[in-house]
């Protein structure tokens, strides 16, 4: 474990070492020292963005879950290659909360990526309406929160942020204040990215000419 990160750890943690936010940490400082891997990353998001503009309701899951694979085999599978995405480790459905498992040398960090455009309330689950809340044991998950406005990707457990979560009826949500709350007091786990949204558009200029992609004529042509 690195300094930067034993002292971190430190600032947080008891005499019993919490070994996943010690991961979460060591994930965080990982992704700053790889700009390039977040340039890379940051320019595909766009991409995304454009080819399938979140304003338009058939493509508020598109863009998620296009962003949400970026992410595993962009970042994640490059720094930790025995990683999982869960989802392609069930038959039918998708996992539970959680999206991608993080392994390193035999340890496992389940993670729940979460992409959102704005500074906004992001939803963790949509519930089934017949369970009590009680029954999701939300506290113990930890998340990525990709936010597209703020450039950045914030990785933290659940419990940092437990004053803002918000139980209604179909799901549970962090509420839009989390995103100043974090700012302000948790830069630990915060990686920003070094350029604005116009700055990487300026430098690449082939993201200003990407238009939206019909993917639903696209799939239906192919039938």
């Amino acid at each position: 474990m690195s300094g930067l990160i034993q002292k971190i750890s430190d600032s947080h943690l008891s005499s019993d070492v919490d070994t996943d936010l010690i991961k979460i940490l060591e994930l965080n400082e990982l992704i700053r020292r790889n700009p390039e891997m977040q340039d890379r990353f940051w320019r595909k998001m766009i991409k995304i963005l454009k080819s399938y503009p979140p304003a338009k309701n058939e493509n508020k899951f598109l863009y998620g879950k296009i962003g949400e694979i970026s992410f595993i085999n962009d970042i994640i599978k490059k720094l930790f290659p025995e990683s999982v995405e869960l989802d392609e480790a069930v038959s039918m459905g998708s996992c539970y909360m959680n999206d991608v498992s993080v392994r390193d040398k035999g340890y496992k960090l389940d993670l729940s990526i979460k992409i959102t455009k704005n500074i906004s309330s992001i939803i963790l689950i949509n519930k089934n309406s017949s369970l009590p809340d009680d029954k999701y044991n939300i506290m113990d998950c930890c998340v990525i929160l990709i936010n597209i406005k703020l450039m950045s990707i914030f990785i933290l457990p659940i419990s940092i942020v437990k004053e803002y979560l918000k139980y209604t009826g179909p799901n549970i949500k962090l509420r839009s204040a989390v995103w100043k709350y974090i700012l302000k007091n948790h830069p630990e786990f915060i990686c920003k990215f070094h350029m604005t949204r116009v700055e990487l558009e300026k430098k690449y200029p082939e993201l200003q000419e990407i238009n939206e992609k019909k993917i639903y004529e696209k799939l239906y042509s192919e039938l």
